[in-house]
């Protein structure tokens, strides 16, 4: 089970694209997972196309319980279009 034995009933996520940051606090065991949106990946220098965040949540999934990524888009069209390719 890759729940960490330091969480309690509260779930709490890391808001970041950043894999130093990670690396750096998800070996504390206290965190449930990783969120991340296309200004987060543009400011961790990570590009915001889909095969990438499935890159990323492979990473981050071996050590937490779930990876969430924000989606983008202008319109309510661009954003279905995006996540059903």
């Amino acid at each position: 089970d890759r729940v960490p034995s330091k969480r309690g009933d509260c779930r709490f996520f890391l808001d970041t694209a950043s894999p130093k940051e990670w690396n750096e606090l998800l070996p504390l065991g206290i965190l449930h997972g990783v969120t991340t949106n296309p200004v987060l990946l543009e400011r961790a220098n990570q590009p915001c196309t889909i095969p990438h965040l499935h890159q990323l949540a492979s990473q981050v999934l071996l050590e937490t319980n779930e990876f969430m990524a924000q989606t983008w888009g202008s319109n309510s069209q661009e954003l279905y279009d995006l996540v059903t390719r």
